[in-house]
């Protein structure tokens, strides 16, 4: 888009009962401060009455210009700097007095307020947001002058008789070389502005270079109709007639416009061009021809009022053009399709499929053309004008608001919050929609929903265009009677991702999304798909020696309760992401990768058939082969639930208690986790060193903190015990009892014994030597691409454990790299498409840093900080040791899994 970082929104919380709130004394507590603020001129007083995220949007309140200020210490600078001290303000009382808004889960205070300055009376807005310690806050302001002194004894006397003209005959007042105001264009903009200035005494001249008032309507494809209802266009003083339709079509736009202008005595000289401005002091020179030709005008402002979009047509040339046979012919220059001889048998392709290439698709359909097809380059928005009427433009026609009111509360919105604001409102009309938005994604059409994390806002303001609000067209594109062909040949790209677990799963996902044609999901800023670049088709193939994902993060809590295994692994047959068509899962595991030939080979599990697997793009995500019962080892859904089955049934059965072996982060969470699901069962963790976590480049207060928090939840420790030797005997009364022994002499028994002391070893031998250390991890670029000497590096990428980087694993790097290998294909492939230079994402240096849940407590740390306790658990892991969050940063449509036992609730 334009490259702006979006603001985020305030988190919109009730904090009190909502029946103790007045509203009317809490803005009318929060204006009289401010009064007293500007009364004694100390600003600074109002920091603590405003939330960090706070804005101050002013039109002419405070300053003779529009200006939108976003931070305290910005509006307070904004404040000290005027020289207009707001007085007796006041909340309204009409349909914008004090207000609690609840809305889609969200809460605010907002009021209307009045006030007068030097200059004349003015109106402002206030939304206020809930603290957490209860108080009102400060969100947006909106300050605007609305009303100059002298306008009241205009409106007493009424406004000047004035002689005015039409058609380009002379003006009467004055000397036209001289004019207050020139206001070039007299369309909606310049004519409302025109009646405006008149009301209130100043002398202006309209030029226009069409023949009447509305030709710019008039002069329009026969079909066209306003994409707004009558409820929200209404013209100053004057508004459409009741029995009007509510939506106008070109027609009726053009002659109201026309009428309008005379009956309100407007000074406008119509066939005449501007062919030069220029300032002289003061003053600005205009050069102007008209029919009687050439003419100079002086005019102290001057108004560009000539619509928002040019209306020189871009016109591209196609080769093979000149030899067509057909009619070729732009937008512009389309009245009606009526006007085509012999339609019926001819083909129409529309080229563009924003709302005039809709408009003149569906009236080539209507005037019963053979066949119409429109092409697609870029996704668009396509509402329903039920969504956009209720939904975007319901204020204005609320029940007990003004238009006047609608347009105080929207001009009060900053325009970056409106973008912001826009994206959620874009997904509810999307949810609204998705019946027609579904038949048009079958039909072929790409549409855009929000999920980006751009709104409808965004291509109004700023790209303009994109967008299409129905009036018929959408429903012939879901029958076929208008085909959708997407512009560009389609570039399709093999991918093939050894590993379906964290990583693995973030390359699919993301690579999914821009295979749709959308921006990825998990990108932490926007990434505009460029108009220039292709449409890459992404065909994916999976291949995992497990029939699902497991949860590694919960490996300790799966092994302990019964009912979280069965959610930690979720078959891929069950993930909505492997159903898609371009998506395809293998079980199985890769024996072998030629490089420089792009092919794998796969062992089919259960079987050892060798399948060759070509690709275009690989990527190793096949993390790190850990040892029963640190994870399990099965490899399909019933074989795991049975193993961890067997597991849980010895722990509970452990009546000499379970020993633990090895006090890194698995053995701890491991000790933890089982103490908290078991409380009567004695556990125990013996690590060899006299600090936990030895092995990490950790905190000495991280590794004191977790024996502390191991201690808290009743787990026995035994700090700086070496393991000797432990030999299974049998208990006096039959059940299974190991003896224990460590160097320093100490004996314990235990009925069972889970060592969490093995060196994990990544699954990568099927990579050529070249691409791993001595330790089996894959060396990688900072790009995530394998290094030069590989073959074909740049189409070989790995994340996830099985790289070798900075950090401890974390499940949320491995996720992170397999976006950043997404992104990273994505910018390659369009660079082999169109040579555009690729931006690729890279990886930065990770200090060691770590987040563990130690039963109901967790800790959470890095060199700056450490963490701990129940809000530390809560942040980090949720109730379910972050399978829920794992989905959905994956954007996976997996209902939340929750821990069934009240010791963590």
């Amino acid at each position: 888009m334009d490259g702006t970082v979006l603001p985020p929104m305030p988190k919109l919380n009730l904090h009190v009962d909502k029946d103790q709130i007045e509203p009317k004394d809490i803005i009318t507590a929060w204006l009289y401060k401010l009064q007293s603020c500007f009364n004694e001129r100390k600003f600074d007083r109002l920091k603590e009455s405003f939330i960090r995220e706070c804005w101050w949007r002013d039109m002419l309140g405070l300053s003779w210009d529009f200006t939108t200020k976003q931070g305290f210490d910005k509006i307070s600078a904004y404040l000290h700097r005027s020289d207009v001290i707001l007085t007796d303000l006041k909340p309204e009382t009409g349909g914008l007095k004090p207000f609690l808004v609840e809305w889609a889960g969200d809460t605010w205070l907002q009021s209307a307020f009045s006030f007068h300055t030097k200059f004349g009376k003015g109106q402002g807005f206030l939304k206020m947001v809930n603290q957490p310690s209860g108080e009102w806050k400060a969100w947006t302001v909106f300050t605007e002058l609305s009303q100059l002194h002298y306008q009241e004894d205009l409106e007493r006397e009424r406004i000047r008789n004035n002689v005015f003209s039409l058609y380009g005959t002379p003006e009467t007042y004055g000397d036209k070389h001289k004019l207050p105001v020139l206001i070039i264009g007299a369309g909606q903009a310049g004519i409302s502005l025109a009646a405006r200035l008149k009301s209130m005494g100043v002398e202006t001249l309209v030029v226009d270079r069409h023949a009447r008032v509305g030709d710019s309507w008039r002069l329009r494809y026969d079909t066209v109709t306003l994409n707004t209802p009558t409820f929200t266009d209404h013209y100053p003083f004057m508004k459409y007639p009741e029995n009007w339709p509510e939506w106008l079509n070109r027609d009726q736009t053009a002659e109201f416009l026309e009428h309008y202008s005379q009956i309100m005595g407007l000074n406008v000289r119509l066939n005449t061009t501007v062919s030069s401005v220029r300032r002289l002091g003061s003053r600005h020179e205009i050069r102007v021809n008209g029919p009687c030709g050439e003419d100079v005008l002086h005019s102290e402002q001057v108004v560009l009022a000539t619509g928002v979009y040019s209306d020189v047509p871009i016109i591209p040339n196609f080769n093979g053009q000149e030899t067509f046979r057909g009619l070729i012919y732009h937008s512009i220059e389309h009245q009606s399709a009526r006007h085509i001889p012999d339609l019926g048998n001819k083909k129409v392709v529309v080229i563009g499929c924003s709302t005039s290439g809709h408009d003149i698709a569906q009236d080539f359909v209507k005037c019963g053309a053979r066949e119409v097809c429109m092409i697609q380059r870029n996704p668009i928005f396509s509402l329903s004008r039920a969504a956009w009427k209720t939904i975007m433009l319901g204020i204005w026609n609320m029940p007990g608001l003004t238009t006047e009111d609608a347009d105080l509360l929207s001009n009060s919105i900053p325009i970056p919050l409106v973008r912001t604001m826009s994206i959620g409102l874009t997904r509810i009309m999307a949810e609204n929609d998705r019946m027609m938005l579904d038949g048009l994604t079958k039909a072929g059409l790409a549409v855009r929903t929000g999920e980006d994390g751009y709104g409808l806002a965004d291509h109004q303001l700023i790209t303009g265009g994109h967008y299409y609000i129905d009036q018929g067209a959408s429903q012939m594109i879901i029958d076929g009677r208008i085909k959708i062909h997407r512009l560009g040949a389609a570039v399709t790209v093999k991918v093939l991702i050894a590993g379906g677990s964290y990583a693995g799963l973030a390359v699919a996902v993301n690579l999914l999304d821009l295979h749709q044609g959308i921006p990825p999901r998990m990108a932490p800023e926007p990434y505009p798909i460029e108009d220039q670049w292709p449409q890459v088709r992404f065909d994916v193939v999976i291949v995992d020696e497990r029939d699902g994902f497991f949860h590694v993060v919960g490996s300790p809590l799966a092994l302990a309760d019964i009912e979280y295994s069965k959610q930690a692994w979720v078959q891929f047959k069950d993930l909505k992401l492997c159903k898609e068509p371009n998506i395809k899962v293998l079980h199985g595991k890769i024996s072998h990768v030629d490089c420089g030939a792009k092919k794998a080979t796969m062992l089919s599990h259960g079987t050892d058939d060798e399948v060759v697997l070509e690709y275009d793009y690989m990527v190793t995500a096949t993390g790190l082969r850990r040892v029963w019962p640190v994870v399990p080892q099965s490899l399909t859904y019933p074989e795991y639930l049975m193993e961890v089955q067997s597991h849980i049934q010895d722990a509970r059965n452990a009546r000499h208690g379970v020993l633990v072996v090895g006090g890194g982060a698995v053995g701890i969470e491991m000790a933890a986790e089982l103490k908290l699901v078991m409380p009567h069962t004695k556990v125990m963790l013996a690590h060899s060193r006299d600090r936990l976590l030895s092995s990490e480049g950790l905190t000495d207060e991280c590794k004191d903190t977790s024996l502390d928090l191991l201690k808290e939840a009743d787990v026995e420790t035994f700090m700086g015990h070496r393991l000797e030797s432990f030999t299974k005997t049998e208990a006096e009364d039959g059940s299974a009892k190991y003896h224990v022994k460590f160097t320093n002499g100490v004996q314990v028994p235990a009925s069972m014994v889970i060592m969490a002391i093995s060196n994990s070893v990544p699954s990568t031998n099927f990579l050529p030597s070249s691409a791993v250390t001595s330790s089996g991890h894959v060396r990688i670029q900072p790009n995530l691409m394998l290094p030069v000497d590989v073959p074909n590096s740049q189409f070989h990428f790995c994340a996830g454990d099985a790289a070798e980087w900075s950090g401890i694993k974390r499940c949320g790097g491995a996720m992170n790299g397999g976006y950043c290998i997404a992104m990273n294909i994505h910018q390659k492939t369009i660079e082999n498409s169109i040579g555009r230079e690729p931006q690729y994402k890279e990886l930065v240096y990770i200090a060691p840093m770590i987040a563990m849940a130690v039963g109901n407590n967790a800790v959470a740390s890095n060199p700056d900080s450490t963490r701990s306790g129940p809000k530390v658990l809560k942040k980090y892991f949720g109730t379910d040791l972050y399978l829920s969050g794992c989905w959905k940063w994956l954007g996976l449509d997996i209902p939340e899994a929750e821990r069934r036992y009240p010791a963590t609730l």
